[in-house]
């Protein structure tokens, strides 16, 4: 019995990870720079997910995967190449948030790391 019920809690915690189909065309409603300045982000191009685990993102082709609370975008034509690494938060089935840092060079040759997130929701 108390091997069953541990089993059955396993197979509870692990059927409720958020999990989400990307597939389909995305647009990006927000830019958050720095956590406070927020900006509208009309000239964005959409972001179109494949099933194939495919994404055009900025107009170019990626290959992209997820793991837990991150997605990798690697090259389309070398799939090990990373070119992109940011945390995302998938907040329902039509919504999500890349969280990303931009790293700057001031004008004393000082590196600043400015943190920035942009919210997209679904295209139906």
């Amino acid at each position: 019995m108390k091997n069953t019920l541990i089993i059955l809690v396993i197979l509870t915690f692990s059927s409720c990870t958020k999990k989400i189909d990307l597939n389909g065309d995305w647009k990006a409603s927000v830019l958050v720079v720095n956590n406070s300045d927020i900006r509208e982000v009309p000239n964005f191009p959409i972001t179109y997910f494949k099933s194939d685990n495919y994404v055009i993102y900025f107009e170019s082709i990626y290959k992209y995967e997820i793991d837990n609370d991150s997605i990798a975008f690697y090259y389309g034509d070398n799939p090990t190449e990373l070119k992109y690494k940011m945390g995302i938060d998938i907040v329902d089935d039509d919504n999500i948030i890349f969280y990303y840092d931009r790293e700057i060079i001031d004008s004393t040759n000082s590196k600043i790391i400015i943190p920035y997130h942009s919210k997209w929701y679904r295209i139906k």
